[in-house]
């Protein structure tokens, strides 16, 4: 099973709506990072240009959750 963390939610991300938490100093929690939304206020244009397109792949329709090439 997994282990449940429970976080203080302190708000939401003016600009997508995540959650922020006071546990990471009213940043959204680190597994939600980064988002790659454009504008981001909690993470840098170098953060966004390093992330790959490969780590936002969506399998073809109708092969499930499960897929390989």
């Amino acid at each position: 099973m997994a282990r449940r963390i429970e976080l203080t939610k302190t708000g939401k991300c003016s600009h997508c709506g995540i959650n922020l938490y006071a546990e990471t100093q009213n940043r959204p929690h680190n597994i939600a990072m980064p988002c790659n939304v454009g504008g981001c206020p909690y993470e840098t244009p170098e953060q966004q240009r390093a992330l790959k397109l490969s780590d936002f792949a969506i399998p073809p329709a109708g092969q499930g959750v499960i897929y390989y090439e």
